[in-house]
């Protein structure tokens, strides 16, 4: 069941990175771009406590830069935040 949860936010944090990454690419931003690159590649340390916690400071720091303005990408950090919350919780249970 561990793995199952761990799996998830996995997925999770791969296509809320990947939709940052692209809404970077499509307005031309570097910061969002970076963000979304870093969040891509910190879902494989999603197993360790400190990296969820990571996860969801990432994702809350590219939904209030980036966030808001009721466009498709904000899914993205939205996503990113939700992969950090069920590592911790499936850390904690």
């Amino acid at each position: 069941m561990m793995s199952l949860g761990f799996e998830a936010a996995k997925i999770l944090c791969i296509l809320g990175g990947l939709a940052v990454l692209v809404s970077g690419l499509f307005q031309f931003a570097i910061a969002r771009i970076a963000l979304g690159l870093i969040a891509t590649v910190i879902s494989g340390q999603v197993r360790h406590m400190l990296w969820s916690g990571i996860i969801v400071v990432l994702g809350a720091i590219t939904y209030y830069e980036f966030g808001g303005g009721g466009s498709f990408w904000i899914y993205g950090p939205i996503m990113v935040i939700a992969a950090g919350i069920v590592g911790v919780i499936v850390h904690i249970l």
